[in-house]
Formats: C-alpha cells, sequence, structure tokens
C-alpha cells in the first residue's frame, strides 16, 4: 500500500508557495494545511501586533508543536501539504531579531517531513507577485520589503538537512507546470533511490 506523504513547502512572501500546494494537493489528494494550529489561531493576531520577536517566536514554535496531533491524524487518512512549517518560523524570527537560540531545535517534538521544497523567484517577480495580492497593505509591504534580503539569505544558507529531511531548492520563476515537473522529477529520483 502507497505511503502518505508530508511535504512542506517554504519560502518566503511572493515565491508563490499557495499556487503550489495548491497544485500539489490537487496531484497527489492531499489536505491542505498551514502550519498555525487551529487551537492558536485566535491568539495570532494579538500576538503578532506585539514587538516582541521572542513572545512571537515561541508562539509560532509552541503552535507547530501543537500542531503535530493533527500531521498524524492527517497522515492515516491521506497526504497533507504544509504552507510553512519550521525553517519560515525560525528563519523569519530570526531576521525579526529574534533570539532563536532560546530554542533547541534539534529537541523538538516535530515530524520530519518526507519533502522539503524552498521556492525561490527573481526579486523582480516577487515583487510583483505581491503587488497582485489584494490583501497585502502599505505596511504588510514595508514590512516584507524589509525582512526579505535576510530571509533570502538566511534560506539560501540552510544546511540541506535539517530533522532528517532534505532541502530541495525549487526555481519557481516559470509557470506553475514547469514548477511541477520540478518537484515531480525530485519525487521519481527519491522513488528511484528506494526501488534500488
Amino acid at each position: 500500500m502507497k505511503r502518505n506523504l508530508f511535504i512542506v513547502v517554504e519560502g518566503i512572501d511572493g515565491t508563490g508557495k499557495t499556487t503550489v500546494c495548491n497544485a500539489l494537493c490537487k496531484v497527489l489528494g492531499a489536505e491542505y494545511a498551514y502550519s498555525v494550529s487551529p487551537i492558536f489561531a485566535p491568539l495570532r493576531p494579538h500576538i503578532d501586533r506585539r514587538n516582541n520577536p521572542e513572545l512571537r517566536f515561541l508562539f509560532y514554535i509552541s503552535s507547530l508543536v501543537a500542531f503535530q496531533e493533527t500531521i498524524k491524524e492527517q497522515l492515516q487518512k491521506r497526504s497533507i501539504v504544509i504552507d510553512r512549517y519550521i525553517d519560515s518560523t525560525v528563519f523569519h524570527h530570526k531576521a525579526m531579531g529574534a533570539n532563536v537560540a532560546i530554542v533547541n531545535l534539534e529537541l523538538l517534538p516535530i515530524a520530519a517531513p518526507d519533502f522539503v521544497f524552498a521556492l525561490t523567484v527573481s526579486e523582480d517577480t516577487r515583487i510583483a507577485r505581491l503587488r497582485q495580492r489584494d490583501n497585502v497593505t502599505d505596511q504588510d509591504a514595508q514590512s516584507i520589503a524589509a525582512l526579505a534580503p535576510t530571509l533570502s539569505l538566511l534560506f539560501s544558507e540552510r544546511d540541506n538537512y535539517f530533522l532528517g529531511s532534505r532541502t530541495h531548492f525549487v526555481n519557481n520563476n516559470q509557470d506553475i507546470d514547469q514548477t511541477m515537473n520540478q518537484i515531480t522529477d525530485v519525487h521519481s529520483e527519491r522513488n528511484s533511490a528506494y526501488d534500488r
């Protein structure tokens, strides 16, 4: 019997995570999930408004830990695709100035994904995509722009293996079909390696 997959799509705002997650879910018949646990969601706006990067970091890390039960339950039924996971949580807060060393990431009780796809795009493409969004305010755009260089650097310098999962960098400058071909190639290569 085919095992259900736990797939994470990472990347900074405007790299196309939502589009890729939706395409993956369609191809795999998977569940699309956000990494903020539903029980934490009502608190999120209150935490985000505070000017305390460590508090915000601990909130999102706690939410990831709480979300583990949902991941396990979902994987019993079908594959799951998550928009942002541990990398985004750590890198966003590090870029905001949080001391992320207050948490020993290696000891976190969180599941290792089967695949991690980190999306990359040119800065021009990323900005154009953000401008097309209806829900991005000028303040949001300024905040995103301020963090973008640091986030891009953190993602590019990321250790290729974390939690036992290898990160596959995917160029998402092209159309979704080309991006999905890159992802499918990674999936096929890994399955071929297991068959040997």
